[in-house]
C-alpha cells in the first residue's frame, strides 16, 4: 500500500487549519451564549408583562411554553440566587430554565409544585441547599410564597411519591450525582420545602432534623 506523503507544503497549511479551527469553535461557543442571554432577557420581559396583566405570554413567537412562575433561592450568609420557571417540564424547555411538570400543583393553587430542573446549569446550586434556607415562589399575579427548605434526599428516578399530591409544599428536583460523567442517571436529587407557617412548627422542624443527619 502507498502511504500518503505530505511536503512542506502540506506541513504549513496546518497551522493556518488548526487555527481557523480554533475560530469556528471560539464562534460556536460564543454564538450559544449569545442565545442564553438573549433568551433569558426575553422571558425576563414576557414575565414583566404576565405581572401586569395576569396572563401568560411567550417568550419568543414560536415558543409552546411560557413563564409561570420565578424562584428565589436565599441561603444564609450567601447571595441569594433567582430564576424564571417555564411551563412545561420538556427538554426545550429545560434546556433555558428550569420548568414546573404540568400534572402537579400550579405555583400559588395549594397542593405538591414540581420544578425541575438540570444539574449541570440552573439547578447545581441545589447541591449546596440545606434544611431551613429560604425559597420564594411568585406566580403570575404576583402571589407570593414563603418555603422553607425541610429536607433533601437521593431517589431512584422511578421513585413517583414525590410527585404525590399530599400537602402544601414545594418539590424541586435535578439529576443526581451532580458531576456524573454521564449524561444518563438513574438517580434524583430532591429538595421538600414546607411553606413558612408549617416550617415554624416544633414537630416539622423536629421531622427536618432527623431526615438531613440521614
Amino acid at each position: 500500500m502507498k502511504r500518503l506523503r505530505f511536503g512542506p507544503r502540506h506541513r504549513r497549511r496546518w497551522p493556518l487549519l488548526l487555527l481557523l479551527s480554533g475560530v469556528v469553535l471560539i464562534s460556536f461557543g460564543g454564538y450559544m451564549q449569545a442565545k442564553a442571554l438573549l433568551a433569558q432577557y426575553l422571558i425576563a420581559s414576557a414575565w414583566e408583562q404576565s405581572l401586569k396583566d395576569g396572563l401568560p405570554h411567550k417568550p419568543w413567537g414560536w415558543a409552546d411554553t411560557h413563564p409561570i412562575a420565578r424562584l428565589e433561592l436565599r441561603r444564609a450568609g450567601e447571595s441569594s440566587e433567582s430564576f424564571y420557571i417555564l411551563a412545561g417540564a420538556n427538554g426545550r424547555n429545560l434546556a433555558f430554565a428550569p420548568s414546573w411538570l404540568e400534572d402537579t400543583a400550579a405555583p400559588g393553587a395549594g397542593g405538591n409544585t414540581v420544578i425541575a430542573g438540570h444539574r449541570d446549569t440552573h439547578f447545581a446550586i441545589l447541591r449546596e441547599v440545606e434544611p431551613g434556607d429560604e425559597l420564594l415562589l411568585e406566580n403570575m399575579h404576583g402571589e407570593l410564597q414563603q418555603y422553607r427548605v425541610k429536607y433533601t434526599s437521593v431517589v431512584s428516578e422511578r421513585e413517583l411519591s414525590v410527585l404525590e399530591q399530599v400537602t402544601d409544599r414545594l418539590t424541586l428536583i435535578t439529576c443526581y450525582p451532580f458531576y456524573g460523567l454521564s449524561d444518563r442517571a438513574n438517580e434524583r436529587f430532591v429538595v421538600v420545602a414546607e411553606p413558612d407557617d408549617l416550617w415554624s412548627r416544633p414537630d416539622t422542624a423536629a421531622k427536618a432534623m432527623v431526615v438531613s443527619l440521614r
